[in-house]
């Protein structure tokens, strides 16, 4: 990627997006299908707060936001050994979750949805019949309970795509390690599994009972992790080939590989919809597109941002343009200094009003600087 790379938060564009956000409502087509897209700290989720006021919440994005810059700008940690220790816990922080049923009959998992990174991976039982230590809310899949698991085998492309490492284990299947920007990581086999897409309970309009399954999806199944993760799983909805996006794309009557999200207000306590293959066109009246371009690293949607313009003023970026990451796990925007510097000048003419103490000092002007490009992924 190009010097002065970008993030850019989905909260903030779904507040300013041209199409209209409807709360879900499970709708499901012949070649496209919707899956609900709940907000960790929406009335529904199991992480969700009560005891925090609507402005603690927005708090604590910010502080899940820097960890997400901070992550984009450190250096690629080295991945160990699959047999090595693991290092110290790490929370891990995201923003929208999925539910997706996995095997048959179908396991219901709560994953992190997450666009920044590719892998599909599930906490899983391992072949002893052990289940790895997790919090007590968090999902374990068995696949002796499941008809339709099976194993990857090492020579094959989805076990190729592994960056981190694989090795065989003495049947030849293929064992990974997949690791993230902040050290944390997972390990297990790389499986194939039906998957199930079903609409939120009590929403269906028509569709109730509707399901969408998917046959011989590549996932990790899981049984060793280094770091905290709180939900049963992560959706890599990446651009890379081991990403649900990618791999749903294989299935032509979906509809292609495209998906898209239009987002309930931050205020607004119910979900919004993730659609995929046909139902991901977005038909509202007003509703504009910008190209998505090449990145170094095939994981990240990456937009050209050329300027921003206050009122009357145009301030165009350095260089005449910048290019952006679009990340689900991110709510804020962060800009390169040297294209905020004159944006908040210009905002302080505007506003005469005296300035208010940043709580914690989360939302001073950050002094991070992104890196020129990064080799492995965040997940937040």
């Amino acid at each position: 990627m190009p010097r002065g790379l970008l993030l850019v938060g989905v909260v903030l564009a779904a507040q300013l997006c041209a199409c209209t956000a409807q709360p879900y409502v499970g709708s499901r087509g012949a070649d496209g299908f919707s899956v609900e897209f709940m907000h960790r700290d929406s009335v529904g989720s199991p992480f969700h707060d009560p005891s925090l006021t609507p402005h603690g919440r927005v708090l604590v994005a910010v502080r899940r936001s820097t960890v997400a810059a901070k992550c984009m700008s450190t250096s690629r940690v080295d991945s160990p050994t699959l047999d090595g220790t693991v290092s110290e816990a790490i929370h891990r922080s995201f923003e929208y979750l999925m539910a997706v049923g996995i095997g048959t009959p179908p396991t219901r998992m709560l994953a992190i949805a997450d666009t920044s990174s590719d892998l599909v991976w599930f906490n899983c039982r391992n072949g002893t019949g052990a289940a790895p230590v997790r919090p007590p809310s968090v999902v374990v899949f068995d696949p002796d309970n499941s008809t339709t698991f099976g194993l990857v085998g090492c020579k094959s492309r989805a076990c190729r795509a592994i960056p981190d490492g694989i090795t065989c284990t003495l049947a030849s299947n293929c064992k990974y390690i997949y690791s993230y920007g902040n050290s944390s990581r997972t390990s297990g086999l790389i499986s194939t599994e039906t998957f199930t897409f079903a609409h939120v309970p009590g929403t269906a309009r028509g569709h109730r009972g509707r399901r969408k399954r998917v046959a011989t999806v590549n996932f990790g199944c899981s049984t060793a992790t280094a770091g905290t993760f709180q939900a049963d799983g992560v959706v890599g909805l990446g651009g890379g080939a081991l990403s649900l996006v990618t791999q749903l794309s294989a299935h032509k009557s979906l509809g292609g590989r495209r998906f898209s999200y239009c987002l309930v207000p931050y205020s607004v306590n119910a979900s919004s919809a993730l659609n995929f293959g046909a139902l991901a066109t977005v038909k509202d009246p007003g509703a504009v597109t910008t190209p998505l371009i090449p990145s170094l690293v095939d994981t990240y949607y990456t937009v050209d941002l050329q300027s921003v313009k206050i009122g009357n003023a145009t301030f165009a970026a350095p260089h005449g343009h910048h290019h952006v990451i679009v990340d689900s796990g991110t709510t804020l925007t962060f800009l390169a200094k040297a294209l905020l510097d004159p944006m908040v000048k210009e905002l302080s003419r505007w506003i005469k009003l005296p300035r208010a103490p940043s709580p914690d000092k989360l939302l001073t002007r950050s002094t991070w600087q992104p890196r020129s490009h990064r080799p492995d992924t965040c997940i937040y």
